[in-house]
């Protein structure tokens, strides 16, 4: 059995072949100038036969033969050339996923250290799922937050509909909303919060909140202040009234209405000098005010008014002046 000898591959193996193609090809070509010869009695030449066989026989074939070999190692060199690229590629690959992940894990790390209570929502189906919460939620919830992961939005705040619509809303409409709730707690009771929901695509909704129990605890304490002067501003039976500094009447109390016979719309805005007589005028301006922005207070000044209805009353005022932080 005869060895088979293993295929040539780039140039060297289109040489070897242009070899094997140019000495059959001689071959032939050197019957067919004979064959030639015998037809047309021309004189065979012993040395033209091999050389026109090597001419017109071998050497077409040996040149396509060198051409497929050349072309065989250009297309291996594309080949490596194309190894390289995918390699590089991947390396690029590799090196880009790993600063995503980076920066994934640098994301994690600020939102669990966000200084609110922060939950994130994300939509399954036609409803949402409690997914993730950072450290001030666990926190302030005293680790009650940590059992409702992966609650249901719809099952969780089954009484809360107006929250529930806020996070639906977010995430449809891909905008942020912000309110105040009062959220009754189980771990510590009932709150007051000033919720923000934003939307982070695809699909989450982050609620952030602030406790401002505090806040509002204070601005109702001062409502109820306010309430109590005002109510005991109304209701003393003397005369009392508040003007600016140019002497424009800012409030009056019911018995001072009532002494003048005036309705409170009738006369705020208007100066204090018009219910006075002229004389009580004339003596505010040249003495008594004077004095009064010295010293800031006044005691038990005799004053003479003037009624809606015309009639003149006596009176004493006292007064005391009132600066803001500017002064």
């Amino acid at each position: 059995m005869s060895e088979k000898i293993p295929p040539q591959t780039g140039l060297g193996g289109g040489l070897a072949v242009a070899a094997a193609f140019m000495i059959g090809g001689a071959m032939v070509g050197a019957a067919v100038y004979i064959a030639h010869a015998v037809i047309y009695g021309t004189e065979v030449v012993p040395f033209v036969v091999p050389a026109r066989a090597f001419l017109f026989g071998g050497a077409t074939i040996a040149v396509l033969a060198y051409f497929v070999g050349k072309s065989k190692s250009l297309a291996f060199q594309r080949l490596r050339d194309q190894g390289h690229a995918i390699e590089e590629l991947e390396a690029a690959v590799a090196e880009r996923t790993a600063e995503l992940r980076a920066s994934e894990e640098r994301l994690r790390v600020q939102f669990k250290g966000l200084p609110a209570p922060t939950y994130t929502w994300q939509r399954t189906g036609d409803d949402f799922q409690l997914i993730d919460y950072n450290d001030a939620a666990d926190s302030y919830t005293r680790g009650a937050v940590s059992e409702a992961k992966g609650s249901m939005l719809s099952e969780m705040y089954r009484n809360m509909p107006e929250l529930i619509g806020d996070i639906r809303r977010c995430l449809d409409e891909k905008t942020g909303i912000e309110r105040e709730m009062v959220y009754p707690y189980q771990s510590i009771g009932q709150r007051h919060l000033n919720v923000k929901y934003a939307y982070v695509p695809p699909d989450l909704v982050m609620v952030h909140t602030e406790d401002i129990t505090e806040r509002k605890l204070a601005e109702a304490a001062v409502k109820e202040s306010e309430r109590r002067y005002r109510s005991l501003y109304n209701e003393t039976p003397v005369m009392m009234h508040s003007i600016d500094l140019s002497g424009k009447l800012l409030d009056a109390n019911e018995y001072w209405l009532e002494t003048l016979g005036y309705q409170r719309e009738e006369v705020v805005g208007t100066s204090d000098m018009a219910f006075f007589t002229e004389a009580s005028r004339k003596y505010a301006l040249e003495v008594n005010l004077p004095a009064f922005a010295k010293n800031g207070f006044c005691r038990d000044v005799p004053y003479q008014l003037i009624k809606k209805n015309g009639e003149i009353i006596d009176v004493l005022l006292s007064a005391v002046a009132q600066k803001n932080e500017d002064g």
